[in-house]
């Protein structure tokens, strides 16, 4: 395991208990209060909770840290640390914003989102007719790009799985308000997004999210070590014969909104064998996170030292 200069009294077992990019237990009983404040407001509170994370170089400092320092060794150390402070930043803009869209629901939520960047690859895969499998990476809030694919006339299926501890429950609460069918971890996930896929649904899968207890999973690289990977997209991919395509919402400087942009899926993510299609499915991650890196969620649970293998 590599460690970043100055991280020779690390302890990983550590890292891994603490909530990112803040104490997220508070937010539930201020969640109200979140949701009516203005988002210009919101993103100035984000700004300081990811300077006042920086400054005290707390938990969640460590956490993205260490990410940034592993997955970009060729930068110098003043660009690496200015790449953690906007990173601290943009992360708690993310988890702060998150109240108010999922209050506000589907239509409100498209009022945000100021532009597309290859929209036309979702059109085409819609047309195709054999169902559509949204990646999507936690880059910029991953929420406006559900929100607005709940505006679209199709079916559309996103899991209950949030990767902050302590907003499931109101994640859960705001996407079904979208409309969307949500898919419980109940060991028949798999089979649920299969037939939707085959009847022309949209499902939405999380390329980042850790595999849960006892998931078929591989170690392959992400960054520049390797990362346990969940299965799932690839195989969905190849059984259905849908088309994959990647999707993030970036944060648009200066609060006005969300561009979201969509990558057509890497080919190999069809390959028969596992180890080439789940590696072609971080490299799609990869491919989103190159193009607004200080808006990924770099402190998550899957690029922590105790869970990269």
């Amino acid at each position: 395991m590599y460690f970043p200069e100055g991280f020779s009294a690390y302890n990983p077992r550590i890292l891994t208990k603490i909530p990112f990019p803040m104490r997220v237990r508070l937010l539930p009983a201020h969640a109200h209060l979140l949701a009516s404040l203005p988002y210009r407001l919101i993103h100035l509170l984000g700004g300081l909770v990811g300077w006042w994370s920086y400054a005290s170089c707390d938990g969640a400092c460590k956490a993205v840290r260490f990410s940034i320092y592993s997955a970009y060794p060729e930068l110098k150390r003043w660009e690496r640390e200015r790449m953690v402070q906007q990173t601290l930043r943009e992360n708690a803009r993310t988890l702060l914003e998150m109240p108010r869209l999922w209050r506000q629901g589907k239509g409100r939520i498209s009022e945000r989102i100021i532009g597309h960047k290859g929209l036309e690859i979702l059109h085409r895969a819609q047309i195709y007719g054999k169902g559509v499998i949204l990646a999507l990476p936690y880059v910029g809030n991953w929420e406006v790009v559900t929100g607005y694919l709940s505006t679209l006339n199709a079916r559309l299926l996103i899991g209950e799985t949030f990767p902050i501890e302590g907003l499931t429950g109101l994640a859960i609460l705001g996407r079904g308000a979208t409309g969307a069918t949500l898919v419980p971890r109940d060991g028949q996930e798999e089979e649920t997004y299969l037939q939707a896929l085959r009847a022309g649904a949209l499902v939405c899968l999380f390329p980042d999210r850790m595999p849960l207890a006892g998931e078929e999973a591989l170690s392959v690289p992400l960054f520049r070590g390797p990362v346990m990977t969940s299965t799932r997209l690839p195989r969905l991919a190849r059984a259905s014969g849908s088309v994959v395509i990647y999707a993030f919402a970036e944060r648009v400087q200066g609060g006005k909104g969300y561009r979201i942009q969509w990558i057509l899926g890497p080919q190999e993510i069809y390959d028969a064998n596992p180890m080439a299609a789940v590696s072609a499915a971080n490299s799609g991650v990869r491919l989103c996170v190159k193009r607004r890196p200080e808006q990924y969620l770099w402190g998550s649970e899957r690029l922590s030292p105790g869970h990269s293998a």
